[in-house]
């Protein structure tokens, strides 16, 4: 990091949860004047009340055009670089993120993939907890890294979950990384299928172990595997028929497991070797798992309404991921076991191909589906024929009212977008919040 204490005017691009946290360090913790800070933001055109009155805010749409008197400019990930003109390429662009790993903080668990991070991250959080090991959850799951990190007091291991966003410019330098998946999403931020996957493929390059979800290898997105060891439903450590293996040894089975899908069990081989690395018994790695209680709007059942089982799964926001929750859902052997009755999809269009999802939709005969935004005209335009129940809306309560009057008894009605929420809802945890309230507020 170049030192604050010398720069004449430092910018903060974004006044999000990132934003106020690069505020908070910059001043806390590295104790540079309000004087010498600039807040801007485009998504704003009046003055934030909670800004100190020192900083000075700039505002609207032109924010970004003149960034020339700075020389720090501390980006939040949401702001894709094309947006930054002539400076993206300036020398004191960084993050939040990148100032981070320039601490070399310690031993840290790096995570990232298109679905099923966050879970993960949380997981690995939750089993060296329960290991008495002291822990920092940070990154995309909430916690932006600084100023949460405090070099004074370090933690016995950091677990960071990494966006695309986080991971497109640096290149961390992680103990052990693991890359889970990778299908197409955030192609407006990154312009293309390629940078997406090359900026997911970052979290390889400066780690000590690197661990690859089979589909990465399936889809040969990593030329070479030399030093990646492989997990899923293939490798040393995987997942098949109910358990969890080491090569030929079977170690602990999925009964008792709170949460559930074959693709959250297949990620949880990751751990088993990053766990065994750390020196974790198994014993307390089964323990963990099984007192996990999950994360909200992740495959969430939140209870059942005339016979009708109702599950948040608002953070799935592409095709690749819906048909996994689903699929999940209805699976009898590592699923809910709960036959899909309606459906509720859409929302912005990002230009995802639904081919897939619609041939998930026949197969797991469903027969209602209700459709936010324009991504929902567009997966209305090859729905099967089995889908007999269909309405468009953006109200929620519309949505689920409908979704409630069309589900036979003994089936699942399910939030899974396919899609994201803006232009709707704020974030997917509004869409959620508003799913459960729709549901028991009748």
């Amino acid at each position: 990091m170049p030192d604050t204490k010398k720069q004449e005017k430092i910018a903060i691009l974004g006044y999000g949860r990132e934003g106020r946290a690069a505020l908070k360090y910059l001043t806390v913790r590295e104790k540079i004047s309000w004087n010498d800070i600039t807040v801007l933001d485009t998504g704003m055109t009046e003055r934030p009340d909670s800004l100190h009155r020192s900083v000075d805010f700039i505002g609207g749409i032109s924010a970004f055009d003149d960034l020339d008197d700075f020389s720090l400019i501390i980006k939040s990930p949401g702001i894709p670089p094309h947006r930054l003109g002539k400076y993206r390429d300036h020398p004191g662009l960084t993050s939040l993120a990148r100032l981070f790993f320039e601490k070399k903080p310690g031993r840290i668990i790096a995570i990232t993939g298109t679905k099923g991070k966050s879970t993960l991250a949380s997981l690995a959080a939750h089993i060296l907890r329960e290991a008495g090991r002291r822990v920092l959850l940070l990154g995309n799951i909430g916690t932006p890294p600084l100023p949460a990190y405090d070099p004074a007091d370090p933690p016995d291991h950091i677990v960071i979950e990494m966006s695309s966003y986080m991971l497109y410019d640096i290149a961390p330098a992680a103990d052990h990384a693991i890359l889970l998946n990778i299908y197409p999403d955030h192609l407006d931020w990154h312009g293309s299928f390629i940078a997406y996957r090359d900026a997911k493929l970052q979290i390889f390059t400066h780690a000590r172990k690197k661990l690859a979800g089979a589909q990465i290898i399936r889809e040969g997105y990593i030329e070479s595997t030399a030093d990646i060891e492989i997990f899923g439903d293939a490798g040393k450590y995987r997942y098949e028929n109910g358990s969890w293996w080491r090569d030929a040894e079977p170690l602990f089975d999925r009964v008792g497991m709170r949460i559930f899908g074959r693709h959250v069990y297949e990620n949880i081989a990751s751990l088993l070797s990053v766990m065994e690395d750390l020196q974790i018994s198994t014993d307390t790695i089964e323990t963990s798992l099984k007192s996990f209680p999950g994360l909200p709007h992740r495959l969430q059942y939140i209870g059942t309404v005339d016979d009708i089982a109702c599950y948040d799964d608002a953070i799935s926001t592409t095709p690749e991921s819906t048909i996994a929750s689903l699929r999940a859902i209805a699976d009898s052997e590592d699923g809910a076991g709960v036959p899909i009755g309606s459906v509720l999809l859409g929302g912005q269009d990002r230009g995802y191909q639904y081919a897939q999802l619609w041939a998930a939709l026949a197969s797991l005969d469903v027969s209602t589906v209700i459709l936010f935004g324009e991504a929902g005209r567009s997966i209305r335009q090859h729905l099967p024929a089995n889908v007999h129940h269909i309405i468009e809306t953006d109200s929620m309560r519309t949505a689920v009212d409908f979704a409630l009057a069309h589900t036979p008894a003994g089936r699942a009605l399910v939030l899974s977008t396919a899609a994201p929420s803006y232009g709707i809802w704020r974030n997917f945890e509004e869409k959620g919040e508003e799913f459960a309230n729709c549901i028991f507020m009748r």
